[in-house]
């Protein structure tokens, strides 16, 4: 609503108004500090981390991505309503803020992406979020890569995503 001066102190002083603010601009910061250590990971092709992750401009925007796993809470809040069904394969596992391969998780001859101590959705309630390791927890990483990346190149195949 705008309004001039004199009507937002009359609106201000009506008993059945909570409050009156002046519209103000903001901006979203695209630069997180502190993040967990695999958002700070996936933002730098080295260590030691810098303790910052910055999202992309298309942040993947308009990308869908499919997880293949049990338990995923298409409800949950931070889905969004987006969750679906479908599948694409790349070779996952986990590893340690490090860069170790961690000795417990499945792997083969080709490996695209690590993953391990992954907070994610967890599937107990609409807003829950769990920190475990296990190539399952490497999915979200590795979708999460591959909607970045094909936001940045909308042309891009499933081996062009691979490959990259």
């Amino acid at each position: 609503m705008k309004v001039d001066e004199a009507e937002a102190k009359r609106l201000a002083a009506d008993p059945n108004v909570a409050s009156v603010v002046q519209d103000t601009k903001v901006w979203l910061s695209v630069t997180q500090t502190n993040p967990v250590w695999g958002l700070d990971r996936i933002d730098q092709p080295a260590l030691p981390l810098d303790t910052s992750y910055t999202s992309p401009d298309s942040a993947g925007g308009g990308v869908l991505a499919y997880v293949i796993d049990i338990g995923i809470r298409a409800s949950h809040q931070d889905f969004g309503g987006r969750a679906s069904s479908g599948w694409d394969f790349q070779d996952v596992t986990a590893q340690d803020s490090k860069d170790t391969r961690a000795s417990f998780p499945n792997w083969g001859p080709r490996l695209d992406i690590f993953g391990a101590t992954i907070t994610s959705a967890w599937n107990t309630r609409d807003t829950a979020t769990q920190s475990i390791s296990g190539t399952s927890m490497a999915i979200p990483r590795a979708s999460g890569a591959a909607a970045v990346y094909l936001a940045g190149y909308p042309s891009a195949n499933p081996a062009g995503v691979s490959r990259t």
